[in-house]
């Protein structure tokens, strides 16, 4: 009998270990690795723990290819160190071209998920040579009234570089 209750604890050890979250700068929104339903929402509170274990499990094999990308590509890292701003824009735009007056920026990168205060995300940098030094542009909003944006511009490099990650902090100061 004492076996049984050894492996029983041992089960609802890594079953514990499986269910963890992960750090609160490491997510953003809801399923920041892609899988599983928002948090907090009925599914997710009506879901077997069968069906939890799978989708804790899918969870861990997706964070550890992205990690090894990383490690392979490297990273971006994106911060939000502001106390009182979301981040509700994240732009990326091609080098100019000689002669273009102002970059054609792309799509919000961030979708409809504001990068909320103190918190991060990241992504394999996935580019090739030609997406090193891009122009970023971040649109950050004020929490409190929502009417105060603030507007940050700089450059980011999205070229691979192996064991090397690249961080892109956003802070408002005033």
């Amino acid at each position: 009998m004492p076996m049984n209750r050894h492996l029983l604890a041992t089960a609802a050890t890594a079953a514990a270990v499986l269910m963890a979250h992960p750090a609160t700068a490491q997510t953003v929104g809801s399923g920041s690795t892609g899988f599983g339903p928002a948090e907090g929402s009925l599914l997710d509170s009506r879901a077997s723990g069968e069906f939890q274990a799978n989708l804790a499990d899918l969870r861990l094999q997706r964070e550890t290819e992205v990690g090894k990308n990383c490690f392979k590509y490297g990273c971006l890292i994106i911060v939000n160190q502001s106390k009182a701003y979301d981040v509700i824009g994240l732009y990326l735009a091609a080098k100019p071209k000689p002669g273009q007056a102002a970059p054609a920026w792309g799509t919000n990168l961030l979708g409809t998920t504001p990068l909320q205060p103190m918190k991060a995300t990241w992504t394999v940098k996935s580019g090739d040579a030609t997406m090193c030094g891009l122009p970023v542009h971040a649109v950050m909003r004020q929490r409190k009234d929502k009417k105060d944006l603030v507007t940050v511009d700089g450059t980011v490099d999205l070229c691979p570089s192996p064991h090397q990650d690249a961080i892109l902090r956003l802070d408002v100061t005033k």
